[in-house]
Order: structure tokens, then sequence, then C-alpha cells
């Protein structure tokens, strides 16, 4: 593996329960010296990849963030119902990470301006806003008020699994409806591709046969639909002009099994881990 300390721009996709992987790729990196997080400037995040951005720049070890998703006892924590407009309420996903709030003296106004003057570090969050499907950048410039809680909910609302989060009367989802990687985002402000790390999520796409049920079709409709209108297609496309750039296949996370395996199986959630860390060490 080529091994540099050049980096200084980090990259996270969406990946939704495959976030382990993303920690898995993180943690080798990290333990092997391929970049010091301390030389980081930018972060440029979605979704899952947004929630361990934030909690890096808090000062939470990667090791602290693995061991506390893996060990959780996440069945406990949701209490699967439908609600009106999804499974799960959105507070859940920041509710997820409020010990590590507590533990590091974050309090629930913290702000995203608060974040940047902590870390130094100019953190973008991407989020889709559902009247007119705009993709909205959350900076401590443009947002410098809005909370990491609020920010939290914002970039990792998937739909049916939880509800759209309402801020200052807008309605927001996952910010990976239109920027799952946002490489476009960071490559606007034209840095040398050698210092950026990419750390991609890509979601398998499973055929449609005859076979295939009804729920089946709709989740292969969706699935191929996201892949034109999100910046899935252009970023495979120029990945090979970034050395640091890690594109995982993973299975989908709009599976109904996947997720109650994610909640209810600590060694499936090991096994994402443990792809992550195995896949990154044989390059």
């Amino acid at each position: 593996m080529y091994c540099t300390k050049m980096i200084e721009h980090l990259v996270m996709s969406g990946a939704g329960t495959n976030g382990l992987v993303q920690i898995g790729v993180l943690h080798y990196l990290l333990a092997h010296d391929y970049f010091v997080l301390s030389n980081i400037k930018s972060m440029y995040a979605t979704s899952a990849g947004a929630i361990v951005c934030i909690l890096l720049l808090i000062g939470v070890p990667i090791c602290e963030i693995k061991d506390y998703i893996i060990q959780r006892p996440w069945e406990k924590f949701f209490d699967i119902q439908f609600q009106e407009k999804g499974i799960f309420q959105s507070c859940h996903l920041s509710d997820m990470v409020k010990p590590f709030m507590l533990a590091y003296d974050i309090s629930d106004t913290y702000t995203l301006l608060d974040l940047y003057q902590k870390s130094g570090v100019d953190l973008h969050i991407f989020t889709t806003k559902i009247n007119g499907m705009q993709c909205v950048d959350l900076n401590h410039t443009t947002f410098p008020t809005l909370t990491l809680s609020e920010a939290i909910q914002m970039t990792s609302s998937l739909p049916i699994v939880f509800t759209p989060v309402r801020y200052n009367n807008e309605y927001y989802i996952d910010g990976g409806f239109l920027n799952n990687c946002p490489l476009q985002s960071i490559q606007k402000q034209n840095y040398s591709s050698d210092t950026m790390l990419i750390i991609d999520i890509a979601q398998q796409c499973p055929l449609y046969t005859e076979e295939s049920t009804m729920f089946e079709y709709i989740h292969i409709l969706f699935l191929n639909t996201l892949d034109i209108v999100s910046s899935n297609t252009y970023n495979k496309s120029c990945m090979h002009e970034y050395k640091n750039y890690f594109l995982l296949d993973v299975e989908s996370m709009f599976k109904s099994e996947v997720w109650l395996q994610f909640i209810q199986n600590i060694e499936y959630r090991q096994q994402l881990y443990d792809y992550g860390y195995t896949y990154v060490s044989r390059k």
C-alpha cells in the first residue's frame, strides 16, 4: 500500500449500516500511519460518514467509535414500530451518539461554528432539501448556529427508515440522495488529488429477474434511479485520478433484513468492521 502523510482532506460517503465498513478502513489507515488526523484541514462527508467525522473532530478515538457501535445492544435502543413517515424518529440518529457527546463535554447547543473553533477543520456536511430536491452544504459559514444534533439528523434521515427533519420551516432527508460521496463538492476547491483521501461505500444493486418479488422490484428501481441522480456515476468515472480513493462494494442497506441484522446481531456488526479493515490491508 502507498503510505503518505500528505493527506489534508478527507471525503467520507454515506454508508448507512455499512458505516462500520468505513470505520474499519479508517482504523487501519490511522493505525498504519497512512495519514495523520492532526494534519487534516477539511472534511467533506454525508450521512454515516458525517457522523464519524463529527466524532473524530470532538476527539473520540477511532477505536472507541468502533467498540461502541459493535458492542452496544442496539435492540434495546431501537423500538421497531412504524411511525407516520418512518420506522424511527429522526432524533434517534443524534441520540445514538449522545453518550460520546456527554463523555466529551459537548452540549446539546454545540454548533458547527463551535466545532470549527475547537478543531480548526473546515467540515462540510451534506443533506437534501425535500422541496425542490436541492443538495445543501451544512458548514460553519452557511449554518453557523446549526447544532451538531441537528446536522446529524439532517444528513442521515434515510426515508422510510427515519422521519424527515424540519429546520427553519424546510424539510430535509439523507444527503446521500443527491451527494452520497461529495467528491464533486471538494473538487471545487482545486486541492491537489495527492492530498485527498476518499472512502466511498458503493451499494450492490441486485438484478431484476422473473423471480423478483414486488418489494425487490421497487428496491431495484430505487437503487438504479438513485445511482443516476446522485453523484455516484460521476465519482466512478474519475476515481482513477485519485490514488487515495478507496471504493468498497457492500450489501444494500435498503433491505429490511440488513437493518434487523445490524440492530440485533453483534457478529454481523463485527463482520462489517472486519471487511473494511481487511480490505484496505490487502491494498
